[in-house]
């Protein structure tokens, strides 16, 4: 019996995604590690309920939190605790926990969506966009974001919605008040990401209208963007009593001591010092060998013993989990689209690049999908004929069931 295409990939969904849910879920049962660590957002979300910016509930765990003034705080963006506050308000009447691994699900049930609706968008046939979409979601950096729901992850899968929301919208009905209201969502859940927004200023600075509709087009963009940049102003005053203080500079300086915080303190939250050390991270560094546990007389064996491959916390480079955007590389420069694409992309992962952290725990270079939508939308220019090779589709299955060996080591 012959399986075809489509069997294979109907499978493959359909196994991922229920593992997608499966460890989704399962990040909210009630037991001590996972209550301790990586919800957040969804105590956040209890503590606006209360009518506090502050942990009104001890979170857990002191992990990256901040103590100011002897008060509990956050120090990531809000807008993933503000899109949880319904249901965790609702889950409340019933005496219960809305856990962010609920919503996560659903986000990521949305992100697959969305990359095949842009694929299709791009002219590729039903079956190819499937399999577009299913490498985004699997095949790449975002697989451990769509199976772990802790907070750093959280915040990522919300950001990474957002863009593809934005995207769809700038190639649909391109209202400037709507994208500049997601493009203000995407700043309040991650700065970096909200970068994108340059993307979208330069196509209208690029149109060949009338200075004054591009003019009026632009305002329409960053209104909304600039209310969000002052209502994060504004929380940072309120909590921190600086507009500029996003809490970034001030994370674990309750039980960790300097040398412990050495990244933080000694290089900056961006500098350009810090671009050898991600670049290392971001796109050279690879698995580590799991060697056999013996000790021969000229040193450790060079023997490997199962699971044989693993990442450490630093996780792998950007294309060891996610090699099907190396076809960005195939895309035509001559195209004006193309090129504004590699500059959105360029600036995100400049920035990214001077950042001081590399993203560990992770297992691969996550703070990537900051980047990654414009990164796939560059992708579906790559193929002639807006067709997948075979070779693509091997690829695409080979990298997601890599990817899932590498998450179950891990954590599984």
């Amino acid at each position: 019996m012959r399986i075809n295409e489509w069997t294979i990939l109907v499978l493959l969904v359909l196994i991922f995604f229920t593992l997608a849910m499966g460890t989704g879920f399962m990040w909210g049962f009630p037991y001590d590690q996972v209550i301790g660590v990586g919800q957040h957002f969804t105590f956040l979300a209890r503590s606006f309920l209360d009518g506090s910016i502050a942990f009104t509930r001890f979170p857990g765990g002191f992990n990256d939190l901040i103590v100011f003034n002897g008060r509990f705080y956050w120090h990531l963006l809000p807008y993933p605790a503000m899109l949880l506050v319904p249901f965790v308000w609702l889950s409340g009447w019933w005496g219960k926990v809305f856990y962010q691994g609920y919503a996560l699900f659903f986000i990521t049930v949305f992100i697959f969506l969305a990359a095949f609706f842009l694929a299709r968008k791009w002219k590729y046939s039903k079956t190819d966009s499937w399999w577009l979409a299913f490498a985004f979601c699997f095949a790449s950096v975002y697989i451990q974001v769509a199976f772990w729901s802790s907070s750093w992850f959280f915040s990522q899968a919300v950001s990474t919605a957002l863009l593809f929301w934005a995207i769809l919208e700038f190639l649909t009905r391109r209202r400037m008040w709507l994208l500049g209201v997601i493009f203000g969502l995407v700043i309040a859940t991650r700065f970096t990401a909200g970068l994108g927004v340059v993307f979208v200023m330069t196509v209208i600075l690029l149109e060949p209208r009338s200075f004054r509709e591009r003019l009026q087009r632009l305002t329409a963009l960053l209104i909304p963007v600039g209310l969000a940049v002052l209502v994060l102003g504004i929380y940072n005053q309120v909590r921190f009593g600086d507009l500029r203080e996003s809490g970034y500079t001030l994370v674990n300086g309750y039980f960790l001591e300097d040398d412990q915080r050495y990244e933080l303190l000694k290089y900056g939250l961006f500098k350009l010092e810090n671009v050898p050390t991600n670049v290392y991270y971001y796109f050279i560094k690879t698995v580590e060998p799991v060697k056999r546990n013996i000790d021969p007389e000229w040193g450790q064996t060079y023997y490997l013993r199962p699971p044989y491959v693993m990442v450490d916390g630093n996780g792998a480079g950007f294309f060891v989990l996610s090699p099907i955007f190396l076809f960005v590389f195939r895309t035509d420069l001559r195209k004006r689209l193309v090129r504004i694409l590699w500059m959105t992309t360029g600036l995100i992962l400049f920035f990214l690049l001077t950042y001081y952290w590399t993203g560990a725990t992770q297992l691969g270079a996550r703070y990537m999908l900051d980047l990654l939508p414009w990164a796939f939308w560059l992708v579906l220019f790559a193929f002639e004929k807006r067709k997948l090779t075979g070779f693509a589709k091997i690829l695409i299955t080979a990298s997601a069931l890599g990817n899932l060996y590498l998450f179950a080591v891990v954590w599984g």
